[in-house]
């Protein structure tokens, strides 16, 4: 049997998951398998939402660039999603880029 990784998974501001799931909850905990990339939890993501996930935040391949993602605090590079590791407690937040002044 495989070793689950249970994330909490945030959209700030809470409307951004509606947009990029659509009409559907969202758990806070997820579990992935333990060692999962960043694209697997995009994956389950995407299955949650009944592939609303994935068209919606991806544009040409990568995640859009008005979406910043964050993994335990810290940005993470749009171009390096299959390196990045999820371990077990890891929080993951998506929010938009503000701008304005």
């Amino acid at each position: 049997m495989k070793k689950m990784a249970r994330v909490i998974v945030k959209f700030i501001p809470s409307f951004l998951a509606k947009e990029l799931m659509g009409d559907k909850s969202i758990p806070k905990e997820i579990f992935v398998p333990e060692n999962s990339s960043m694209i697997d939890l995009i994956e389950e993501l995407d299955k949650i939402s009944e592939g609303k996930f994935r068209k919606n935040i991806f544009k040409k391949g990568r995640i859009r660039e008005d979406i910043i993602v964050l993994l335990n605090g810290k940005g993470i590079s749009r171009e390096n999603l299959e390196n990045i590791r999820i371990k077990y407690g890891d929080e993951i937040i998506f929010l938009p880029m503000i701008d304005g002044g």
